[in-house]
């Protein structure tokens, strides 16, 4: 590596560019232990405990396979989001891997986490390095940067302390972080400008050294929004080029643009109730309790990604006592409403202090925000879009949006100003303007299709709009907007003549009371039924529920498991019943298998007595190994207050977790007997306390209890119960 290049500025800049993260995030590592984070500071509600699981080929596969009968499937892992991106980026054999996650999942805060926490990393272990040698280029990870001297954490300590005594090690790997939504020219242009925006001027010729000798990690975010087809085309290039770089790449649904030939993925996975309540009950302390009981059934519906539970968070937080909406598309108009009018009170306590009043009509806001989210749906290409504008050219849009006010120009001048600084679009650059997240500008693209919508023709739809995949989001926020249910069936049934997945995804956008229809749209296709089932999960729609229950008979073994797995991710109580059932299914232990996760996740007390049955099948349990069964029933058991008091089910989920370990049942049997009269002891005063963790403490009697037993092996194993 040459020399001259000094990373030391780099790294510090970008530690004090995000170190508000250290307050408003605590990382957590597998065993939820916090790390790296002031001891003395509450946690931060904004740790959702975000995890990944890794798609599988059989995952990502649209067509059926040509041999249905069963056969052993890949082995489908979970990881917290950072532990995963770590890792397969640094793993020999994968290097390049693609995070995948819905709008809003976290994807892009994972990238920047992980930029902070390597770069921090670095100064640690290099200033621990000098001050306790362990040997020229020797790696050094996160958890040996913790126990090295205990170093002040990155908030901690003035970083032109750290910037004086660290040294940059060969074997170090410089995070950058690549933001693809920004794509002018030219890849290295885009690398270039991502280390100059932290300090670091490099020519082409130094990057290209850099990548060669493997020694970054690229972060590059957003593979579905670069611009056009040359921008894909340099994407390809460069991971071929540079196969051995560390590199991440994240993006939508792999419908929208592909996997680019990327062989291992990560999928965020959704935030499940437990989380969301937590979520809620630590964001809105007096106002929590009152809106979950208003969402019910709907938290899941509403909350699986943390932008979105968020922004439901603060509309309550806005207005208390207001009616939640119904439906996606109406979180988003009450957030946009709830974010204007308080931009609006804002102007009004600026005049009553005296200072600078607003210098537009904010009655001209709407408007113009829905104008310039349509403008910036064209891009180069008819198939492009744009996620930021230069303000010369919105001013010029602005103005002839406004071609009727006294003073066009300057109005439009005004408005825009008014924009930023209240914070409604912000600046990326001195003269490039956004929105504050992509989804905020669909929501504004959604509304002003939806004024345009009867005015369109079927071949207009057809045409300029379903034929489009950049149009795929907005019209789904504008059909949870559509009030008139013909107008609603139309859209439907036209996207079903361009596109069989986009007809099913937006027949279950439409408003609650329109689904009966629009789904019953789907189900009467002329399809095969595993094709169905696809289409069924895709409109993720209650109203799909007996369906696919009914799929779960189907004579075809292909069938039943996929419209198991659409059945977990509609996520609905109604499809118990039915998953009940597939539990019971002896022709096909993967079958059971995937039942019993899709009713652990659900979290009911409804599914618990099933899944407890399935702990007294001897050749299941064995069969299932590793804990399955146990960690899907560790959050129905603490979360539903009428089970806590019954020790039956607490002893056969202890049998299990020492099952884990020992793997002899017989064995596990005289633990229980051993362990009867602590159990009852120790749980029979938590009987009706809805906070009491029962795992980790059934965790903790089965440890000793085994030591009592079985005192060499237990000794060696007592982590793995924690």
């Amino acid at each position: 590596m040459p020399e001259a290049i000094d990373f030391q500025s780099y790294l510090c800049a970008i530690r004090q560019h995000y170190a508000y993260w250290w307050e408003k995030y605590a990382v957590t590592d597998v065993q939820g232990r916090e790390r790296l984070k002031a001891p003395e500071k509450p946690a931060s509600p904004f740790d959702f405990g975000l995890m990944v699981q890794t798609v599988t080929q059989d995952g990502a596969r649209q067509e059926k396979p040509e041999a249905p009968q069963e056969k052993p499937q890949e082995k489908i892992e979970r990881f917290p989001v950072l532990k995963g991106l770590r890792k397969y980026a640094f793993d020999e054999k994968t290097r390049q891997l693609l995070l995948v996650g819905r709008p809003g999942s976290g994807k892009s805060t994972a990238l920047a986490r992980l930029l902070l926490e390597e770069s921090t990393r670095i100064q640690l272990t290099s200033r621990s390095i000098l001050n306790n040698p362990v040997g020229a280029g020797s790696p050094i990870g996160l958890e040996a940067a913790d126990n090295l001297n205990k170093p002040a954490l990155p908030h901690e300590q003035p970083l032109s302390d750290i910037g004086a005594r660290f040294q940059i090690q060969h074997s170090d790997t410089i995070p950058v972080l690549v933001e693809l939504r920004y794509w002018q020219t030219s890849l290295d242009d885009l690398m270039l400008a991502a280390f100059r925006r932290h300090g670091l001027e490099l020519s082409a010729t130094e990057l290209d050294r850099l990548l060669t000798a493997n020694r970054l990690l690229v972060l590059m975010d957003g593979v579905n929004e670069l611009p056009s087809e040359e921008a894909r085309s340099q994407l390809a290039t460069f991971r071929h080029k540079y196969s051995r770089v560390p590199a991440i790449f994240t993006t939508r649904d792999l419908s929208l643009g592909g996997d680019i030939g990327i062989e291992k993925k990560l999928e965020m996975q959704p935030l499940t109730e437990p989380q969301m309540r937590d979520f809620v009950r630590a964001y809105l302390p007096e106002q929590g309790e009152a809106m979950l009981r208003q969402l019910q059934g709907r938290l899941r519906e509403f909350g699986q990604t943390p932008l979105l539970l968020w922004m439901l968070c603060e509309v309550v937080q806005q207005s208390p006592k207001a009616q939640l909406p119904n439906n996606l598309g109406g979180i988003f108009q009450v957030f946009a409403r709830s974010y204007e009018e308080s931009s609006v009170r804002k102007h009004e306590v600026a005049a009553l202090k005296g200072d600078v009043r607003p210098l537009s009509d904010r009655r001209l806001w709407c408007k113009a925000l829905k104008h310039l989210a349509s403008v910036m749906m064209c891009g180069e290409e008819r198939v492009d879009l744009r996620v930021v504008i230069r303000r010369g050219e919105a001013e010029r849009q602005l103005e002839k949006l406004f071609h009727e006010e006294p003073f066009p120009p300057k109005a439009s001048r005004d408005c825009l100003d008014d924009l930023l600084k209240y914070h409604l679009l912000q600046l990326r650059t001195g003269d490039e303007i956004e929105f504050r997240h992509q989804l905020i500008q669909e929501y504004y693209v959604a509304e002003a299709l939806l004024l345009r919508l009867r005015d369109l023709s079927d071949g207009e739809l057809k045409r300029e709009y379903l034929n489009y995949l950049k149009w795929t989001e907005p019209l789904a926020l504008m059909l949870a907007l559509v009030g008139d249910e013909a107008q609603a069936v139309r859209v439907v049934r036209l996207a079903l003549e361009v596109d069989w997945m986009l007809g099913a995804r937006l027949a279950g956008e439409v408003k609650r009371e329109f689904q009966e229809q629009t789904v019953g749209m789907v189900s009467v296709l002329d399809v095969p039924t595993w094709l169905k089932v696809r289409l069924w999960e895709e409109g993720r729609s209650d109203f799909a529920v007996p369906e696919l229950v009914r799929a779960i008979e189907d004579e075809d073994y292909f069938v039943c498991e996929s419209a198991v797995k659409a059945l977990g991710k509609l996520g609905s109580e109604a499809a118990i019943p039915g998953l009940l059932r597939a539990l019971e299914y002896e022709n096909s232990f993967v079958l059971r298998r995937n039942a019993a996760r899709v009713l652990g996740k659900l979290s009911s007390d409804f599914a618990v007595p099933g899944l407890l049955r399935a702990l007294e099948d001897r050749n299941f349990l064995c069969a299932a190994g590793h804990g399955d069964f146990a960690e899907q029933l560790a959050d129905p058991l603490r979360t539903h207050r009428a089970l806590i008091g019954d020790i039956e089910p607490v002893g056969r989920l202890l049998r299990h977790l020492v099952c884990r370990k020992f793997h002899d049942l017989d064995r596990c049997d005289r633990l229980v007997i051993h362990l009867d009269l602590a159990l009852r002891v120790d749980f029979q005063p938590a009987c009706g306390n809805p906070d009491v963790a029962l795992v980790p403490r059934i965790s903790s009697i089965a440890c000793v209890g085994s030591k009592l037993i079985h005192p060499h092996s237990a000794a060696t194993s007592s982590h793995s119960f924690n």
